[in-house]
């Protein structure tokens, strides 16, 4: 469990390293320009997963610009839900830019999570989610993938 909850807190940690990078990428950018509620139609998983709660992005998601973290003088920005299980966890959930064009958006318990990978164009983002875990290694099931849309909606999340 030890080897778990290290591999987890690396992960996560070049998640957010991640983030960072992608921050960097588009200094410049300003986060109000994608800021926004989001209702997200999620396609088919490419395999089952083993921890849906975690893994699964919600339907309703707010880009916020709020600072979620300062890492160098790169800068992050929150996401609500910041959590996708009532389980409390030092990782709330964030967003960058990523190239000229994209977002990543991140959120992690420190062992499961999910990251979108968002191109933007207009009011949508379109993209892939991704899963992970802290259990990756010879036999283990690739991470899960599932094409996604969201379109900026009304403010309904908390």
């Amino acid at each position: 469990m030890r080897h778990g909850f290290v591999v987890g807190f690396f992960g996560t940690a070049l998640a957010l390293g991640l983030l960072a990078d992608n921050a960097r990428a588009q200094p410049g950018r300003d986060p109000r320009a994608v800021a926004g509620c989001y209702r997200l139609t999620l396609g088919t998983w490419s395999n089952p997963l083993d921890h849906s709660a975690s893994m699964t992005p919600p339907v309703l998601f707010a880009l916020d610009t709020l600072v979620a973290g300062h890492y160098g003088r790169e800068t992050t920005w929150t996401v609500r839900p910041s959590s996708l299980t009532t389980r409390r966890h030092p990782f709330p959930a964030a967003w960058s830019y990523r190239g000229t064009d994209s977002l990543l958006v991140f959120w992690s318990t420190g062992f499961t999570g999910v990251r979108l990978q968002l191109a933007m164009a207009g009011d949508t983002l379109r993209g892939y989610a991704i899963t992970f875990d802290d259990v990756d290694g010879p036999g283990t099931p690739p991470d899960s993938r599932a094409s996604i849309v969201a379109v900026r909606s009304a403010c309904t999340v908390r």
